[in-house]
């Protein structure tokens, strides 16, 4: 099946190895990376290697569609965000 327009997308949880498949797969599928937090500096090196064309964001509070691995804990912040616009 051939390509089609996609949408922007970032990454986090560059800590766990399946994103680089996943990043690959939203590629194949037309979409394009266009940032991806990780607080690991190793880790973040590695990936923007892969991944050339994306930048690094230092909060993960400005990626508005992710893919990865989200620990509800660690993104609690999401919640209170739609709880203060109404829509939780």
């Amino acid at each position: 099946m051939p390509a089609s327009p996609g949408f922007a997308f970032a990454t986090i949880g560059v800590n766990h190895g399946h994103i680089h498949d996943q990043t690959r797969v939203m590629q194949e599928a037309g979409c394009w990376l266009k940032s991806f937090y990780a607080p690991e500096d190793d880790l973040a090196a590695a990936y923007a290697e892969a991944f050339a064309d994306a930048r690094r964001v230092v909060d993960e509070r400005v990626v508005a569609f992710p893919i990865g691995r989200e620990h509800p804990v660690d993104r609690g912040w999401r919640s209170e965000m739609r709880e203060a616009e109404g829509t939780a």
